[in-house]
């Protein structure tokens, strides 16, 4: 399996492509299901603030969970305009 290089983030799909150690989609399946857009691309998955502006509010507990560990992951990712 190949690892997608997310350089600025535009090209790579946040929830579909491998750019992490899984595809995310399946890894978080319960929180990607809360997902308002499945197609959304890295640079806006990384840069969102905002729960409610990639998440149908409110949440399961289960999700909850995932998106804590997901959060872990987003902290120690960059992405550059270099390529």
């Amino acid at each position: 399996m190949t690892i997608a290089m997310i350089n600025d983030g535009k090209s790579c799909r946040f929830w579909d492509d491998l750019w992490s150690d899984e595809i995310l989609s399946e890894k978080f399946s319960e929180l990607y299901s809360f997902a308002k857009k499945k197609k959304i691309n890295t640079a806006i998955g990384l840069t969102t603030t905002e729960s409610q502006d990639l998440l149908h509010l409110p949440i399961s507990q289960e999700a909850f969970s995932q998106m804590g560990q997901l959060q872990e992951i987003m902290v120690n990712v960059v992405i550059s305009n270099d390529h």
